[in-house]
C-alpha cells in the first residue's frame, strides 16, 4: 500500500485518493487514535516515574542533611 501511495504521488494524485477506501480510512483513524493514547500514557508514566525518583532523592538528601554533623 505504501509503495502504491509513493508511486501514486509521483504520477497521479487523484488515483491515490480514490484508492483509499472507507476501511483504509477507518484503520488509519483508529491507528492514529490508539497511537496517541499509547504515547500519552507513556508520557504520563515517564513523568510520574521521574517525579517519584526526584521525591525519593529529595527525602534521601534531607535524611542525610539531618544526620550530618557538618556545619556549612
Amino acid at each position: 500500500m505504501l509503495a502504491s501511495l509513493y508511486v501514486g504521488t509521483m504520477t497521479n494524485v487523484p488515483d491515490v485518493a480514490k484508492s483509499l477506501t472507507f476501511p483504509h480510512l477507518v484503520f488509519l483513524q483508529v491507528f492514529s487514535t490508539l497511537s496517541l493514547i499509547v504515547l500519552s500514557i507513556a508520557g504520563y508514566l515517564a513523568k510520574t516515574k521521574s517525579e517519584t525518583k526526584w521525591l525519593e532523592l529529595k527525602v534521601t538528601m534531607n535524611k542525610h542533611k539531618k544526620g550530618s554533623r557538618h556545619v556549612w
